[in-house]
């Protein structure tokens, strides 16, 4: 909650001090209006980036290191965080030089237009990956032993769901938590397993994570995180674009398609990121507990279910039961508690003592 707190603040610290400096700046360097634009958004996106860089440091590596989570050194954390803030920082400039251009080009649809761009880069970062994305940042590994790759496809074949391949990733060299996916979408959707969760999982505690993940497909909830996410954003531009005016006056700029009026545009999605936060975490945890009834149902296994969810929470040191305020910002998952007392409930076909 702190790193949001500090990133709603830091573009009104860029906006008093360094706003205009940096747009001279940026006109000086080139008359074009697309460079001057694309410097300006970089040299905002990278003073944001080091306000929240100390945190970032604290909570991602320093903690991690201190609790066992991690033996990484600072250098190969470094890389990843160069590696992710690169990708970022590249879709962003894209991103926000397209948003900008709607304006100018379409003043009374430009919000619209965003709308249906942002949902067509969702899709297109589903399809894209397990291709680019995941490999940026692991290794696949070869799949061994066999068995746990014939229980996932027995698996697939029981669910009904195609799954392309099964592969695995060196999650081990950057943290000691486990974890697993089924992600892309048509020719790209593969199973990822981490290979923290091969080698101290049995194969039956595997299947049961997996089958979880093939509840979220089976459950539709790419799709239905796309429409409810999607209802959000847009309701959010168009509430930017009913309040523009107020944002240029605030920004001091004539109108909306100065970029100049990034800084204020950022905080206040800052805020309503912030304010839909609760909502967001609700319907998540919503999502992961129907994944759960799925992976139970089709496995009829609680006794390894309850099992899997004590060792996650041993090995990513869990919160299992957090107070009622952290569980409602921070938690998209349900916490470890209710999870298992949920499997204890359920008239389950095996014994939980079997």
């Amino acid at each position: 909650m702190l790193g949001i707190l500090t990133t709603a603040v830091s573009p009104w610290v860029f906006w008093f001090f360094f706003s205009e400096p940096v747009f001279k700046f940026a006109g000086g360097l080139s008359v074009k209006a697309a460079s001057v634009y694309a410097v300006y958004i970089f040299v905002f996106l990278f003073f944001v980036g080091l306000v929240s860089f100390p945190l970032q440091v604290v909570d991602s590596f320093i903690i991690e290191r201190r609790y066992g989570l991690s033996s990484r050194g600072f250098a190969s954390w470094m890389l990843d965080v160069v590696k992710a803030s690169s990708l970022s920082m590249g879709f962003s400039i894209v991103s926000l030089a397209f948003f900008y251009a709607s304006i100018y080009h379409f003043p009374g649809t430009w919000w619209l237009i965003s709308v249906l761009a942002w949902a067509g880069f969702s899709v297109l970062m589903v399809f894209l990956s397990p291709l680019i994305i995941i490999p940026f940042f692991f290794k696949y590994l070869p799949l061994d032993p066999d068995v746990i790759k014939n229980k996932i496809m027995d698996l697939s074949k029981k669910t009904g769901i195609i799954v392309n391949d099964v592969c695995r990733v060196d999650l081990s060299k950057k943290t000691l938590k486990a974890n697993a996916a089924l992600v892309g979408i048509g020719k790209t959707r593969k199973v990822i397993l981490a290979d923290t969760l091969t080698e101290n999982f049995t194969p039956d505690e595997v299947e049961v994570v997996i089958a979880h993940e093939f509840g979220h497909h089976k459950g539709r909830h790419i799709m239905k995180l796309m429409v409810f996410s999607g209802f959000w954003a847009f309701l959010g531009f168009f509430l930017l674009f009913l309040f523009s005016g107020r944002v240029s006056n605030i920004s001091g700029t004539s109108e909306m398609a100065d970029v100049r009026t990034l800084p204020v545009i950022f905080f206040l999605v800052c805020v309503y990121d912030i304010l839909i936060l609760p909502l967001r975490n609700f319907y998540l945890r919503y999502l992961e507990k129907e994944a759960d009834d799925f992976a139970l149902d089709i496995t009829s296994r609680p006794g390894i279910f309850i099992a899997v969810m004590e060792k996650l929470a041993s090995m990513n040191l869990a919160d299992c039961d957090p107070p009622f305020l952290r569980k409602i910002f921070l938690y998209t998952h349900p916490p470890i508690s209710e999870r298992i007392a949920m499997a204890r409930r359920k008239p389950w076909k095996e014994r939980l003592a079997e």
